[in-house]
């Protein structure tokens, strides 16, 4: 180690005692300012390495975004079992078994180079795992954790397989074609589409006008559907449907000008806490549906007609309110709701414009 840097600039290292220690063995002492991790520029390039690679996996074996923590952490075992940076490790395998959906863990793994193409198999031919030699059954595998110079390790060990997945239930569709066309719940995303749809008719999101309605040198943007399920708090699944415009297409200056919006900051959630334990205040948390269809849109947007939504010739929507993917959105949904607590009696707070206060609220018993 030639360096420490602490995150945070927190005290617990820095004191007299454990600076000499570092200068006993020749390590420099590096802090950084509180609440700045991002500068730490060692760990976020270590970061980016990790997502890079795992990305690369992900798509050689095409694989699902499910498998991103697996991904993530076989990345990481990669990159701490360099012969340079370790003498001995435990090398734990993951392999990801379809049919149970589960990730097995074993550290005596044998690999058959002879059929690679059939993926990750219920039978010898294909490979064998175990404490054994090829014991073949993923239900027998058991965690080992024996030590063994990596170095020294067969070359069969570093062979790739491919991962061949079982579609998965639980797996999102990624188009409209695919979710409406889902054999089991194609109803439910039917169901999501429509409330989706009901939605932007009750807000009055758009005005659909023609072709020949769009100014001259203005290409309307695309949009797409996306698809999410999500677990209620309660037990069940809530199936949901977003239609969302490609922001990325649009142009500065013509479909949108400002798009800054502050966010909530960490320590601002920390104070209201606290002051929530100190007064004895009551802490409730709501969900606004829907949020972005709210604020009118502060220029002209054409938007080009998705997959599910019908019309009787060719058309594109004018948008009328803000809708998910545009640039400008977060920013036209803050000065909305900062509009309506306003009107409310809300004062905002000076050193944290996402903090609002009754008037003559005070702090102080």
């Amino acid at each position: 180690m030639r360096y420490l840097r602490q995150s945070d600039g927190k005290g617990e290292y820095d004191n007299e005692a454990f600076r000499s220690i570092l200068t006993e063995f020749g390590i420099a002492f590096e802090p950084s300012p509180p609440y700045t991790q991002h500068k730490n520029g060692v760990s976020e390039r270590m970061i980016q390495t990790h997502n890079a690679e795992a990305r690369e996996m992900l798509l050689d074996c095409s694989l699902p975004p499910s498998m991103w923590v697996e991904a993530v952490s076989t990345a990481n075992y990669l990159l701490c079992s360099k012969p340079e940076l370790i003498k001995q490790c435990t090398t734990i395998w993951h392999f990801w078994d379809p049919r149970r959906r589960l990730v097995i863990q074993s550290s005596n793994v044998t690999f058959s180079e002879s059929d690679v193409s059939g993926g990750l198999g219920l039978d010898t031919s294909a490979v064998g795992l175990g404490l054994g030699a090829s014991s073949g059954s993923l239900g027998n595998l058991e965690r080992n954790t024996g030590r063994y110079d990596l170095r020294k390790r067969s070359r069969a060990v570093a062979h790739r397989i491919r991962v061949e997945e079982e579609p998965m239930d639980s797996a999102d569709p990624v188009s409209y074609r695919e979710a409406v066309a889902h054999p089991r719940f194609g109803q439910k995303w039917s169901d999501a589409v429509d409330e989706e749809l009901r939605s932007f008719a009750e807000n009055s999101t758009w005005d659909c006008v023609g072709l020949e309605d769009v100014p001259a040198g203005v290409t309307p943007i695309s949009s797409k559907w996306v698809f999410k399920t999500k677990e209620l708090p309660g037990g069940g699944i809530r199936y949901e449907a977003r239609l969302v415009i490609r922001g990325f297409e649009q142009q500065a200056g013509v479909d949108f000008n400002e798009t800054f919006a502050p966010v909530a900051k960490l320590q601002s959630l920390r104070i209201m806490l606290a002051l929530a334990v100190v007064h004895d205040w009551e802490f409730k948390q709501i969900d606004m549906v829907t949020a972005f269809l709210n604020p009118k849109v502060d220029c002209d947007v054409y938007m080009a007609l998705s997959q599910g939504i019908e019309a009787d010739k060719p058309q594109v929507c004018k948008l009328r309110k803000s809708l998910c993917g545009l640039k400008q959105a977060p920013r036209l949904w803050y000065e909305h709701i900062d509009h309506f607590l306003r009107s409310l009696g809300l004062q905002r707070c000076e050193y944290g414009p996402i903090v609002y206060l009754w008037a003559g609220t005070t702090l102080t018993n």
